[in-house]
């Protein structure tokens, strides 16, 4: 059996190509970071984010528009389980009342199949609600837009 630092280093290799293929997918995303810790190491984190360093509101990451994506590598299972200031119309929201949620639309937790089509559901999605976000913001910086 690995120990736990053996499986964060083979997680972060797994990790590092989601990243690289979801960063090619994804041409609104400036930056695709992982996190991983000894303390479990078979969840980690995926943040896919739309605006560069320079560009986050006041210096803090946490004002960016992104979206943070949990995988779990023991139970085989990913979802997206945190959005930062991602703006959609209120025409949006009346279209799809249950497929949005604070703005985001949801996305099931799904089970992993391969790293490949994991890296691809999560680049798909981001790219879908990444459109709607310019479709109301306007472009980048996607401040919050005015509902025409």
């Amino acid at each position: 059996m690995a120990t736990r630092e053996e499986q964060v280093a083979m997680n972060r290799q797994e990790l590092e190509k989601m990243c690289v293929q979801i960063q090619s997918e994804c041409p609104l995303a400036k930056q695709v970071r992982y996190s991983c810790t000894n303390y479990y190491p078979n969840v980690c984190f995926i943040v896919v984010d739309a605006l560069a360093p320079q560009d986050y509101p006041h210096g803090i990451s946490d004002n960016s528009v992104f979206l943070m994506f949990r995988i779990d590598f023991e139970e085989k299972n990913f979802e997206c389980v945190r959005s930062g200031h991602i703006y959609l119309s209120e025409k949006d929201k009346r279209d799809n009342p249950k497929g949005v949620r604070r703005g985001l639309k949801k996305m099931r937790k799904s089970k992993i199949k391969d790293n490949a089509t994991t890296a691809h559901k999560m680049a798909t999605y981001f790219n879908e609600v990444m459109e709607k976000v310019v479709e109301y913001t306007g472009s980048y910086p996607y401040k919050q837009g005015v509902e025409k």
